[in-house]
């Protein structure tokens, strides 16, 4: 029995040396030729990264305020929204249509499909993909390194385009929800300054903590004044018989005093300290809602200014690390890693077809 090992090998390689090179140098052969310009042009590459915008950077109420909070470029998510951007047909068709890539294909416009096949021609040649942190990267290849170059830059400036009509349409839809809230708030305003309004009346209600500190003063001076009316009256009463004029007396300054103070207790008097509180509570709580309201209007109306300045604003939603240049290097075919692929592919499966013939495959096959 055969044994196979690499002397066995080198054996197998002498013997059919002629038989090997016919069919290891043929594919060589035709490899070397049909990556020459004429059958394979080269193409040329040509990128560039970019990054996008915070949108929070053209917001012109908070810039200054939110600085440390601030971050110059935007987050994984528009990235993503780029991504999608940059791969959608939309611009895809921009760029064949800007550069006339039809002719570059060699795709007739009224031939089959021409959409289609333009499309995957020239999604063959585009690559992107988002890169460590927050950008992404745009790469094109073309036979000619300054079309190259142009795909790069226009992509760029399509994609920016689009994000930017996409923040315009955002901004002026956030503007018309603000205006609406805007116009919601200033009724819900008029309301509670009428009920504002409606409770000062009627509790005759005009300035609560002056008006608070001189009904408490009266109150407790006419609770000090009948206090001390009982207490003389008391007093004197343990002198003088009660049909005594000073005892009678007496007993009228407690009886006024008595008065006097219920007056504040009354609900129904103009002077009730109860009737007030009651009033000063009511209205505590409608100007607190007034002026949550009234807070939450100015700084809708600040934003509302803010949007509006952003009209007409020229930005760059995109930001760029450098405009694509043109290479004066070809990035592919790479010649030499298709000639060497070619020579070990074709070494390895001429070898294994001879080992197979020598060890009696057909024979073995046959008497199956």
């Amino acid at each position: 029995m055969t044994t196979f090992n690499l002397i066995y090998l080198l054996q197998i390689i002498k013997k059919y040396r002629l038989y090997l090179m016919v069919t290891v140098g043929l594919p060589v052969i035709l490899a070397v030729v049909f990556t020459m310009p004429y059958f394979y042009p080269p193409q040329f590459h040509s990128s560039t990264i970019v990054y996008p915008s915070n949108a929070e950077r053209f917001d012109l109420i908070n810039l200054f305020e939110r600085q440390k909070d601030l971050f110059l470029y935007g987050t994984a998510k528009e990235v993503e929204k780029l991504g999608n951007f940059a791969k959608s047909e939309t611009v895809s068709m921009s760029v064949i249509d800007s550069l006339n890539l039809w002719d570059v294909y060699g795709i007739d416009k009224k031939g089959s499909s021409p959409k289609f096949k333009a499309l995957k021609e020239f999604g063959g040649n585009i690559n992107i993909s988002q890169t460590e942190g927050t950008g992404l990267k745009i790469e094109a290849y073309d036979t000619d390194p300054q079309r190259a170059a142009a795909i790069v830059n226009l992509i760029v400036f399509k994609i920016n385009d689009m994000n930017k009509g996409l923040l315009e349409k955002s901004r002026l839809q956030i503007l018309d929800i603000y205006e609406k809230d805007i116009e919601e708030l200033q009724l819900s305003i008029s309301k509670y300054r009428d009920s504002a309004a409606n409770i000062r009346r009627k509790y005759n209600i005009y300035s609560y903590q002056e008006q608070t500190e001189v009904i408490l003063g009266q109150a407790l001076s006419s609770q000090s004044k009948y206090a001390n009316a009982k207490a003389y009256a008391e007093e004197i009463s343990k002198y003088y018989p009660k049909e005594d004029s000073a005892v009678i007396h007496a007993k009228a300054r407690v009886k006024g005093a008595e008065m006097q103070l219920k007056t504040f207790s009354d609900p129904h008097s103009e002077v009730s300290l109860n009737k007030f509180q009651d009033g000063v509570d009511l209205l505590l709580s409608v100007e607190q809602k007034y002026f949550k309201i009234v807070e939450k209007l100015q700084w809708l109306e600040d934003r509302v200014v803010g949007l509006k300045a952003m009209k007409g604003v020229s930005f760059d939603s995109v930001l760029s690390v450098e405009t694509a240049q043109p290479s004066d290097k070809k990035a592919r075919p790479v010649r030499w890693i298709i000639i060497v692929t070619t020579l070990l592919v074709s070494s390895i499966v001429s070898v294994g077809c001879l080992v197979l013939i020598d060890l009696g495959l057909p024979e073995i096959m046959k008497k199956r």
